[in-house]
């Protein structure tokens, strides 16, 4: 368990990046933090069956309970420049999701940047949490 969301999406983050493997980092992975008790707990991510360098579009079906109290996204990489600097942001579907579901969503991207949406942000509106720093070697 973890005192904040934050603490939590960075203990998801470390996971995911330690857990992938080759196939692994070419998926895109959602799931979500809880609240339980008097801390945060996260969910292991649900990813997507199709690579980033598929023909057909990633999809990540993620249904939200009551104690969930955020989201968070690993965007995959690709090791095409062009196809990495696209997922540096959250898209159109991951912003819907934060005005459906009124929870903030934590995308980390494939520079390893972890980016915070709010409900209500404008299309361009993010925050960055943290940059680099997220299952960066040691």
């Amino acid at each position: 368990m973890f005192p904040t969301i934050e603490s939590a999406i960075e203990a998801a983050f470390l996971d995911a990046r330690e857990s992938e493997g080759p196939d692994g980092q070419a998926r895109l992975r959602l799931g979500t933090i809880r609240q339980v008790g008097g801390g945060y707990v996260w969910s292991a991510p649900i990813a997507s069956r199709e690579p980033v360098w598929s023909s057909a579009p990633m999809r990540v079906r993620l249904a939200l309970g009551s104690q969930d109290v955020a989201v968070y996204v690993v965007h995959p990489r690709s090791g095409r420049p062009e196809v990495d600097r696209a997922n540096e942001a959250p898209n159109r579907s991951e912003r819907a999701l934060v005005d459906r579901s009124e929870r903030p969503l934590f995308l980390l991207t494939p520079s390893r940047r972890v980016v915070r949406v709010e409900v209500g942000d404008e299309p361009d509106g993010q925050s960055l949490v943290r940059r680099g720093a997220v299952g960066a070697a040691r």
